[in-house]
């Protein structure tokens, strides 16, 4: 069971979660090709031309082209994100940060298993919104993200290489710029052997022919100079593909819509759209974006034979029959095998295998009932392996690499009968954990870190554990590798799959992330202890700064079972001082430490992901003073503001903006809603009125950030109020108190620059630009070089009553700790209490 952190107001989405994946989270089963997937793949086989798309963030990427390059064209097409987008919002749930960035990089996996392309990343850490390029540059590591975009070129070896945005400063997201300003550098540099000469160990130097940007009427909205195509190349992607049933459009669609967490769902189009390139370095293209580039066989040595021995195949490729096209396709595998070493050659055969297994019928699959297993621990699986056509099939040997099991048999496979082995391994002692790689150590702000070069533009961790089956098909040897993984059957539905897991001994999840004192009251740490193993006898443990104590010290573990979980408890007593701290849980188990827990994303539309994070949670006592203590909160988009409310005091209920009643609001002190309520409530279209209806007989209604596109209303306020794009950046801005006597500021915490101090990731975001006379704007900030803005926290009387519309982050900063937040958001909630307006 994956631990809850929001524990107050996740409990039920939790459990709907749960059944959600359950049903329909997709498959880990062994993949499986019809006729159609085989037909297209052996058109691909004929193509060698290769282009690499290169943006900043998960989405930035342009669907529409990628899909057309990849399943019309038919070239080997990436997409290299330099960031996993862990900077962003979260449309579909409260997880931030690392937990965001992995759930960004599964929503591009699986977009570009729609739209046919690869995908890489490199080790940027997205650290929130930038607005220049060189304030980018002053958090990322330039060289070293400029090593990674020259190792995926090197590596990939793209033809041409396509940027989304310009260099041009200052028009768009300060990433954006930074990703066509690297890519323009890699493109020289990955051709110069004095640049990352480390790299030349595994890679060879490569100059892509030429780079283009990917440029559109958008980037030209609100500018003099208009959006001109004359100079510019068209390509059309109109299209349709009988082989995938959907024109390129509608996978495109698809493809984009797999951005849950940004709200992308995108309806299918089935309209032909233009796309314009932009040359920039290299050659220019006439006509053709690979114009001028060999993309046939005719690019390699003796390639002229293969074009041959492919067209005959594909002529006389027969649906019903794909095993009769096994012996020119033998035959071509010895041909290419026999050509001089080129990367093509690599890259061709491995496609060209996979035909072979597919026109076979071969079917691998390593599982095991397990979903996890300890280093040094025993763990049974199964090996399954069947041919479906009427070929000689002979199976030779299996092995699992990673734990130097092999076993050799000469077996014929006749058709349709499946040949299984059941075994049981020990995981080696040292095995490592399967953590994302990238999360394995602490990043930077800016950047991840890790020790293994050779992961570089990796977009997630190989399965832990591969079986690896030789055999031959009409007589050609083939290594057919696959990963293991964990399958079970669900009375319900059938057979359920995720990926399996290397897991600690023992791990260690605090229930919280924070704990947050508001006077000296204990408050209880609960910590889920999660047994990788059978465990007989461990000690539980916190790491406390000097000032804060635990009852009891130690807590002893006995009989754990593999996979139970039980929960432990602490009392946790804060000094008197106002201060923050971190406190790390420690788990002893036989003379080792161990300080790492066990989470699990779950979600419908990817794998089942399992996290390892670092056992620690902030702990803050409060200088905080509190008038008021109902609360009412509308959700939005999704946060955790209503967690840490109740953490200090506040008694928060969740409340359906549905069936909102005036005679419901009036036990409320104040109602807060979520991020971008206004966004995605469409029911505020017709319960705002009840809102203000409260404000007036006294109540407070707080508005925390919408943005302006696509609100369900014109109007979210009793006045008038016009949101911008407006926002502050830098969390370390100076902020400005434009109003200091007023009743927000002063009571019940008196307000002061100190209290923005250690604010996190950013000010605030999508400040309101304009607003009537009846609202009065409290605060000032600007990033540098940059005009004041004062929207970001305005209040206006309403009635006997408030309304006050909030840009400042508080989603990001109450997760995590800021005091300051804390006083500014209380005062807010006791507007109309203790001091006159």
């Amino acid at each position: 069971m994956p631990s809850v952190r929001f524990t107050f107001m996740r409990n039920l989405t939790f459990v709907l979660v749960l059944l959600q994946c359950s049903l329909v989270a997709p498959a880990q089963k062994p993949q499986t090709h019809t006729s159609s997937d085989i037909q297209l793949a052996l058109q691909k086989l004929e193509v060698l031309g290769s282009v690499l798309y290169i943006a900043a963030h998960p989405d930035d990427e342009n669907t529409r082209l990628i899909t057309w390059l990849a399943n019309d064209k038919k070239y080997r097409t990436a997409y290299l994100s330099l960031t996993r987008g862990d900077g962003g919002q979260n449309l579909i749930g409260p997880e931030l940060r690392e937990r965001l960035g992995v759930i960004r990089t599964q929503e591009l996996l699986e977009a570009r298993k729609l739209d046919g392309g690869m995908q890489f990343f490199t080790r940027a850490n997205d650290f929130g919104f930038s607005k220049h390029p060189d304030e980018t540059f002053s958090i990322w590591d330039r060289e070293a993200i400029l090593a990674d975009v020259v190792w995926v070129i090197r590596k990939f070896r793209p033809d041409v290489i396509i940027t989304r945005f310009s260099t041009e400063a200052g028009v768009t997201h300060g990433h954006h710029t930074a990703s066509a300003l690297l890519a323009e550098e890699a493109f020289a540099a990955a051709a110069d052997p004095k640049r990352f000469p480390d790299q030349l160990k595994q890679v060879q130097v490569w100059q892509a022919s030429r780079l283009l940007w990917n440029t559109s009427s958008w980037f030209f909205r609100g500018r003099e100079d208009q959006f001109d195509t004359t100079d510019l190349v068209s390509l059309n992607m109109g299209g349709y593909n009988p082989l995938l049933g959907k024109s390129y459009t509608e996978l495109a669609a698809e493809s984009r819509s797999m951005h849950r967490s940004q709200g992308f769902g995108t309806p299918l189009s089935r309209e032909s759209s233009t796309e314009f390139l932009k040359p920039i370095l290299g050659s220019r293209p006439q006509g053709e974006l690979l114009s001028g580039i060999a993309t046939s066989w005719s690019r390699v040595p003796g390639g002229g034979a293969i074009t041959t021995q492919l067209a005959a195949v594909r002529q006389g490729f027969d649906p019903l029959a794909p095993w009769k096209s096994l012996p020119g396709l033998v035959a071509l595998h010895n041909s290419i095998r026999q050509l001089p070493d080129n990367p093509y050659k690599t890259v061709k055969l491995q496609e060209l295998e996979r035909i072979i297994q597919a026109c076979a019928g071969v079917f691998v699959e390593a599982s095991t009932a397990r979903t996890s297993a300890a280093p040094g621990t025993e763990l049974p699986l199964q090996l399954e392996v069947v041919s479906r056509a009427p070929v000689s099939v002979t199976l030779q040997a299996l092995s699992l690499p990673e734990v130097s099991w092999d076993t050799t048999l000469v077996r014929s496979l006749d058709p349709h009968v499946p040949f299984f082995l059941k075994h049981s391994l020990r995981i080696a002692p040292t095995a490592e954990i399967s953590q994302p790689y990238w999360l394995q150590k602490e990043a930077t702000k800016g950047m991840f870190q890790f020790d293994k070069a050779d992961m570089a533009g990796e977009p997630q961790n190989g399965a832990p554990l591969h079986a690896l089956v030789r055999m031959t098909i009409e007589g050609l040897a083939l290594a057919i590798q696959v990963p293991l993984v964990h399958k079970h059957v669900d009375p319900a539905i059938g057979e359920v799959y995720q990926p399996f897991v290397i897991t600690p001994p023992i791990m260690v999840t605090p229930l919280q992330d924070q704990l947050i004192f508001s006077d000296d009251t204990p408050q209880q740490l609960q910590v889920r202890v999660r047994a990788g193993k059978a465990l007989e006898a461990a000690e539980l443990s916190l790491a406390l700064a000097p000032g804060w104590k635990s009852q009891p010290a130690q807590l002893p573990i006995r009989g754990l079972r593999e996979g139970e979980e039980r929960l432990y408890s602490f009392q946790l007593s804060p000094p008197k001082k106002a201060g923050t701290a971190t406190i790390e849980v420690q788990a002893r188990l036989e003379g080792t430490t161990y300080t790492r827990g066990f989470e699990q994303l779950l979600a419908p539309h990817f794998p089942v992901q399992t996290l390892f994070p670092q056992a620690r949670l902030g702990a803050v006592r409060l200088d905080l003073k509190r008038d008021g203590k109902q609360i009412g909160y509308i959700m939005g988009a999704g946060d955790a503001v209503p967690t840490y409310l109740s953490h200090v005091g506040y008694e928060v209920s969740l409340l359906n903006p549905a069936g909102l009643s005036l005679a419901q609001l009036r036990q409320y002190d104040a109602v807060l809603l979520g991020i971008r309520a206004f966004n995605t409530q469409e029911s505020l279209r017709h319960t705002k009125d009840v809102l203000e209806a409260y404000a007036r007989e006294g109540g407070v209604v707080i508005i925390q950030y919408n943005t302006s596109h696509e609100l369900v209303s014109s109007s979210i306020a009793p006045y008038q109020l016009r949101l911008g794009r407006g926002r502050v950046t830098d969390e370390e801005a100076p902020v400005r108190i434009l109003a200091p006597e007023h009743p927000a500021l002063n009571y019940p915490n008196k307000i002061t620059a100190k209290d923005f101090d250690g604010w996190v990731q950013e000010r605030g975001l999508y400040f309101a630009e304009s607003w009537s006379a009846e609202w009065v704007p409290l605060l000032a900030s600007q990033d540098g070089g940059e005009q004041p803005l004062e929207g970001g926290l305005l209040v206006a009387p309403v009635g006997k009553g408030y309304y006050v519309y909030g840009g400042y982050s508080w989603f990001r900063q109450l997760p995590e700790g800021v005091p300051g937040a804390y006083r500014l958001l209380a005062n807010l909630l006791a507007l109309g209490k203790g001091m006159p307006k």
